[in-house]
């Protein structure tokens, strides 16, 4: 884990034998002293997430025609309320890593593709300031990996990303495609 937070209160405080901060300031100003940014003990997630799906050409082999096949659009909102973890799968790189049970309260996405979706989440957190912070998850092969800057603002915290999702659906001939694009929209607050 890294301990850099409790490294920089110390090195910004006033030392404690000396009323003179080193830089000609009284040490009872603390006016332009940096803190740390806090480090929350739980925050709220949620996720919204909208995929829009596009006509794709599909290669039916077994029937030798070229078809339209239009990839339908789905919705996904996931919600959660995290709690700082200390022990388990921590985020090494991370100053804290949270984990908490995710809701659905809309979820189309998962029933068009038959999968059930997860019922935790982890997510871990470098705060760099009081607007920004790195968001850490865990990659395919279960690794913790730099995923997100987040930016914001009160304890709010948010990153937009779309992509295009590309893909070789099985039955179609025609290799990898572009079936649509995803946009999500992550929002952690403080609590």
């Amino acid at each position: 884990m890294r301990h850099f937070l409790p490294l920089l209160l110390v090195l910004t405080g006033c030392p404690t034998d000396d009323t003179e901060c080193g830089d000609g300031a009284d040490c009872d100003d603390t006016s332009d002293t940096d803190t740390a940014p806090t480090v929350p003990t739980s925050i709220t997630h949620t996720s919204d997430l909208a995929f829009t799906g596009k006509t794709i050409d599909c290669d039916l082999l077994e029937v030798g025609v070229t078809a339209p096949f239009p990839v339908p659009d789905c919705t996904t909102l996931v919600t959660a309320t995290l709690t700082q973890i200390t022990e388990g799968d921590l985020c090494a790189d991370c100053d804290a890593t949270y984990e908490g049970p995710l809701t659905y309260p809309t979820d189309t996405c998962s029933t068009l593709l038959g999968i059930t979706p997860p019922a935790t989440g982890a997510w871990g957190f470098v705060f760099t300031s009081d607007t920004a912070r790195e968001l850490w998850l865990k990659n395919t092969a279960g690794t913790w990996t730099k995923t997100a800057d987040l930016t914001g603002a009160d304890g709010a915290f948010n990153h937009t990303n779309t992509q295009a999702l590309n893909e070789d659906l099985p039955g179609c001939n025609n290799g990898e495609q572009n079936i649509g694009d995803v946009a999500v929209t992550a929002t952690f607050t403080d609590q």
